[in-house]
Formats: C-alpha cells, structure tokens, sequence
C-alpha cells in the first residue's frame, strides 16, 4: 500500500514526493488495488493497521551516487472519511502540503509555500494507506534500526515488496511499522538499497491535520486542463515506456509523453536482463 506504501491509488507528481504505492511505488505514487483489507491482514495473524494514523516517511535517492539527496514527508491518513495529507520537509521548514479529499468534495489541494500559490485539482481515487499488505506472504523474524521485528515479504511478477512490523521488543510496542522495502525502487535507485523508513508513527489523527491553508481555502488555483495527447506529437518526445501489465518484463509504446526515447533504450534501462531476449522475439 510510492513508487511508496499504503496503498493509494495515485503517485505524486512531484518527483521528490514518493509513490502512494508499489511499485513507482508503481507510478508506491501508478495504480495498484493489491493491498489486502486490514480485516484479513488480521486474520492472518498480522499486525493490523489502524484506519487512522500519521508517520514520516524518509529515504535516500542515489540514482547520482556522488550527490545522494535525502527525501522527508510527513503523512496522514483517514481511511473512513477518505482525507490524506503529505508533508514535504526540507530541513525544518514545510515546503509544500498536499491535502486530497476524495470522500468530501473530490478534490487534490497543492500548497506551495514557496512560491505562496495554491493549487486545485480533481482527486477521486480511492485512498487505502500507505503500508502495503498482500495475501500469504512470507514472515520472518528480522532485527531492523535495532528493534526486534517481524517482516512480511510478497514476491510479485515483476517486483518484491516486503513491510517490517515491530515484535517483542521491550523499547517499542507490538504492530508497529519500521520500514518498507520495494525491489524495483531498489533497482531504479530512487531509494536506497529499496527501502523507506517509517518512524514518528500514531495510531491517530485529529480534524486539523487535514485543514486547508488559508491560500487553499479562498485562493486556490485551477490549472487549465493539460492535453492527453499532444497534436501533433512531438518527434523529440519519448514515446516508451514500460508496460506493467505484462507478466513478463516488457515495454510499450504511447501516445503521450513517456519515459524513453526508443523501444531499445526501455527495454536495456527497465528490462536489462532479458531486454534483448524480447526484442529478438519480435523479429
């Protein structure tokens, strides 16, 4: 449940904001409707994650390994009455608050501190948390940032995603979540050997925490609509990507812009260990 994470149907687009689920974490920011119900992730004898909570996600982007830039959100949840809040931190200083409100009036609001401009658009995905939950996954016990823990492991068709829980460890309480980790956040360099810290976790929430700024509440900004599909498309634009409803790994092309100039290029970048096996496939 980003890529990162709960799971929400959606990814952020800013690129230092972390997926709301797995993978590009899928964009965990993307949809993905893998995460199990906190029912049966109790009944699984899993810890079961609460409808209300808060916590700071943290982690470290080494896709420039000589510049590494360390990332810090802030976020809420109300699962029942469907509001979400992110926190971007730089330092100590809270850059940019995004509140979504699917549940009350379908909309995403964007504060920009720094620029001192807030921005509104449609949001009607469902939020489902950030922790991501599956059927049958693998348990083990594990130690993580020095506390006993438990962690859960689902190996998936073209990524691993496993979740540590806290477990008899006298220093912190049963249930609660440590660390995510993401094989393809791993692969793709945007976190750190994959993982995403979880720490200043509450199983609570208060009305405020999702209260619009001011500039949102009287001033907020509806950007104009931006084209599906550029007419004509531009030539110098990338046109690849790669294609997540695949079993096997694979790429795609589109209309819109994505993410890679060539078919080549996709598949050596995201598909580099079986890239040129589907390629001669295709001749």
């Amino acid at each position: 449940m980003a890529s990162g994470f709960s799971v929400i149907t959606k990814t952020n687009t800013n690129n230092n904001n972390i997926s709301q689920n797995f993978p590009r974490i899928m964009p965990m920011s993307a949809t993905s409707t893998a995460c199990l119900g906190l029912a049966a992730f109790a009944s699984a004898g899993e810890p079961p994650m609460p409808g209300t909570y808060q916590m700071t996600l943290s982690w470290i982007d080494v896709r420039n390994p000589s510049k590494p830039q360390t990332f810090e959100h802030n976020r809420w949840y109300d699962l029942e009455n469907q509001l979400y809040r992110d926190d971007t931190i730089q330092g100590t200083e809270v850059t940019e608050t995004i509140v979504e409100r699917p549940g009350q009036d379908k909309r995403k609001y964007d504060w920009d501190k720094v620029r001192g401009l807030c921005t509104n658009s449609t949001f009607q995905s469902r939020i489902e948390g950030f922790v991501p939950v599956y059927p049958g996954m693998d348990v083990a016990a594990d130690t993580v940032q020095g506390v006993k823990a438990t962690k859960y492991t689902k190996n998936l068709l073209q990524y691993n995603v496993s979740v540590w829980f806290s477990k008899g460890d006298s220093k912190v309480a049963d249930g609660i979540p440590l660390q995510v980790y993401n094989s393809y956040d791993a692969e793709q360099k945007t976190h750190a050997q994959g993982i995403t810290k979880i720490t200043n976790f509450k199983a609570k929430v208060e009305k405020d925490d999702f209260k619009l700024s001011d500039k949102c509440e009287i001033g907020a900004v509806t950007p104009a609509p931006t084209p599906v599909v550029p007419t004509p498309s531009p030539a110098d634009q990338p046109h690849w990507l790669r294609d997540w409803s695949r079993t096997d790994c694979g790429c795609k092309k589109v209309s819109w812009t994505g993410d890679f100039k060539t078919e080549d290029l996709c598949m050596k970048t995201e598909c580099p260990h079986d890239g040129a096996a589907n390629l001669r496939g295709k001749q």
